[in-house]
C-alpha cells in the first residue's frame, strides 16, 4: 500500500493510471506480484456501497469520504478496463458512476449525504476541497467533480457505458458556466487572494471540457478552453519556463518558501503540455507544439530527480533526497530544491507517456515528427544535439511522406537530405518531404541556431532573471542578486 504520499486512497488510483499508461507507451512490464498486490489494494479501498476510493478504517490515514478522489477512482477503473479488459473494474466503475450521478445535484454541488456510505463514513472536513458558494452563486468544484470529467469521458470511450456519457454531459455543462464568464474568458474568482484554488484540478477541468467537447462534437466547449488557454493560462497559471504554483489564489504558509514564492509542483506543467498537445493534434492548433517542447525542456525534465540530486536538500530543507527517489517528481519550495510526492510523480508519468507516444503522428498524409528529441520506432530514427546550434538527424524507415515540425523561434534553418542541401515547402509549422525527396530513405538533417535571450519572471514577491538558448533555460538568478543556478548540461 503506498503510504507517505498524499493519501493511499488517492495514490492507489493514480498508480493504476500511471503504470498502465507507462506500459503502453514504453513496453515496460509491471512485475506480476506487484500488480496483484495493487489490485488487492484497489479492491480493499473501494469495498463500499459507492465503489469510491476510501482509506481503510484502521489505517494510519483518516477513514473518510474525500471527494478529491472522484477522479482517481474513475482513472483506476478506466485503466483496468482499457488495458486489462477487467470485468470487475467495468462493473465497479458503473456502480461508482451511479453513486456520482446520485450525489451530483442539479445546482452542481457534490452532496456526500446522498452516498450509500453516508452516515457510516465521515466526510473530510477541509476548506481545501469545500465547494463554498459566493453571493453571486459561483463556487469552485474543480477539485471535486470538475477534475473528474476527463476520467468519466475515458471510461465511456472504453466501455460504451451510456451513464458515463450522460453524467459527463451534466458535469461539463455546470463547469463550463463556472470556469468561463459570459465572454468565454477565465473567471477571475479562481485567482483572488481569498480563494485557495488548485492548479492541477483547474487544469484537469479544462482538459475534461476539451475532451467532452471533442467527443460530442460540441464546438463551444473546445472554443472556451482555447480562449482560456490563449488569453489566461500563460498569464495566470504558468510562467514561460513552465513554473506553476500548487495554489491559484491564496498563498498558504505550508506552500510558500522564505522568499514569498508559492510552492511549485510538476503536475500542472504536464497537464498544460498535454492539453496543448490535444489542441494541436485534434484541433489543428499546431503552433502550440512549441509550448509543449519548451515545457519539456525547461520544466519537466530539469525537475526530475536524478542521481546527481542524491543527498541534496528536499522540501523545506528538513529532508535529503535518497537513492530510492531517483526518477521521481514532486513539489519544489525553491528552484533548486526538489521533492518526491507519489501523486505528482504519477501525474507527470501520465502526461509524459502521452507526449512520448505522440512523438510521431501518422495519418493518410504521411508521418509527422512533433519533437526534436532522440527517438526510434518502426517508422524513423531521430538523434539530436544542442551545442553551438541544434542538429537534428531523421533517418526514415519507410517510404511515407514526412513532415517535421520547425520551432517558430529557430534561427537560420538549413535542411539537407543525404548530404545535399534542399529547400522543401513549408506546411504551416512543418516542412514537407515527399517520397521523391526521400529517395532511398536518405537521412534528413536539420540545423538551426539557438537564439539567446533574457527574460524576467515573477514568482510571488521574487523576480527571476532567466537566460535562454532556444527553448531551454540555461541559467537563472534572482534579480538583483549575485547567485545563479546553472541548469544541467544533460538537458541540452
Amino acid at each position: 500500500m503506498p503510504i507517505s504520499g498524499y493519501k493511499p486512497s488517492h495514490d492507489v488510483g493514480r498508480w493504476w493510471d500511471a503504470m498502465l499508461r507507462l506500459e503502453q507507451a514504453t513496453g515496460f512490464s509491471i512485475p506480476a506480484p506487484i500488480e496483484a498486490a495493487m489490485l488487492d489494494n484497489l479492491k480493499r479501498l473501494t469495498d463500499n456501497p459507492d465503489a469510491l476510493l476510501v482509506c481503510e478504517p484502521k489505517g494510519r490515514y483518516e477513514h473518510e469520504i474525500n471527494p478529491h478522489n472522484l477522479r482517481e477512482t474513475m482513472l483506476a477503473y478506466h485503466a483496468l478496463v482499457r488495458w486489462r479488459d477487467n470485468d470487475w473494474a467495468r462493473q465497479h466503475g458503473h456502480i461508482f458512476l451511479q453513486s456520482l450521478d446520485h450525489a451530483f445535484r442539479e445546482d452542481g454541488h457534490y452532496d456526500a449525504s446522498r452516498l450509500g456510505m453516508a452516515g457510516t463514513v465521515p466526510l473530510w472536513n477541509s476548506r481545501f476541497h469545500a465547494e463554498e458558494e459566493n453571493s453571486a452563486g459561483w463556487f469552485d468544484a474543480t477539485q471535486t467533480t470538475g477534475r473528474c470529467i476527463e476520467a468519466v469521458v475515458w471510461f465511456y470511450e472504453a466501455t460504451g457505458d451510456e451513464l458515463a456519457l450522460r453524467l459527463a454531459d451534466r458535469i461539463a455543462r455546470h463547469h463550463l458556466r463556472m470556469i468561463a464568464d459570459d465572454n468565454g474568458e477565465a473567471r477571475p474568482e479562481f485567482f483572488t487572494p481569498e480563494h485557495f484554488g488548485h492548479n492541477h484540478s483547474y487544469m484537469g477541468t479544462l482538459r475534461g471540457l476539451f475532451l467532452f467537447g471533442r467527443l460530442t462534437g460540441q464546438r463551444h466547449y473546445m472554443d472556451a478552453v482555447t480562449k482560456i488557454y490563449r488569453h489566461s493560462i500563460w498569464q495566470r497559471n504558468i510562467s514561460s519556463d513552465g513554473w506553476t504554483s500548487h495554489d491559484l489564489g491564496m498563498t498558504n504558509s505550508w506552500s510558500q518558501n522564505k522568499f514569498g514564492e508559492k510552492q511549485y509542483e510538476s503536475a500542472s506543467p504536464g497537464d498544460i503540455a498535454q492539453l496543448a498537445l490535444w489542441m494541436a493534434v485534434h484541433d489543428h492548433q499546431t503552433d502550440l507544439l512549441d509550448d509543449v517542447e519548451r515545457i519539456l525542456r525547461s520544466s519537466l525534465l530539469p525537475a526530475q530527480i536524478t542521481g546527481d540530486d542524491v543527498g541534496a536538500p528536499a522540501r523545506k530543507g528538513d529532508m535529503t533526497i535518497g537513492e530510492n527517489w531517483i526518477g521521481g517528481w514532486g513539489c519544489q519550495f525553491e528552484r533548486q530544491i526538489k521533492d518526491l510526492i507519489y501523486d505528482v510523480l504519477a501525474a507527470v508519468v501520465h502526461s509524459l507517456s502521452d507526449l512520448y507516444t505522440h512523438t510521431t503522428v501518422q495519418d493518410h498524409r504521411g508521418i509527422s515528427l512533433l519533437w526534436h528529441f532522440d527517438y526510434e520506432d518502426e517508422q524513423l530514427c531521430v538523434t539530436h544535439s544542442l551545442a553551438d546550434e541544434a542538429v537534428v538527424c531523421v533517418v526514415p524507415k519507410t517510404d511515407a511522406p514526412l513532415r517535421i515540425r520547425i520551432p517558430a523561434w529557430a534561427d537560420s534553418l538549413r535542411i539537407s537530405v543525404g548530404g545535399r542541401e534542399i529547400n522543401p515547402p513549408h506546411l504551416g509549422d512543418f516542412i514537407y518531404l515527399d517520397g521523391e525527396s526521400l529517395k532511398n530513405r536518405a537521412p534528413v538533417e536539420l540545423r538551426y541556431g539557438l537564439p539567446a535571450r533574457t527574460t524576467e519572471e515573477k514568482y510571488g514577491l521574487t523576480t527571476w532573471r532567466l537566460s535562454w538558448r532556444g527553448d531551454v533555460v540555461v541559467d537563472s538568478a534572482r534579480a538583483g542578486s549575485g547567485e545563479s543556478q546553472r541548469f544541467p548540461d544533460s538537458i541540452l
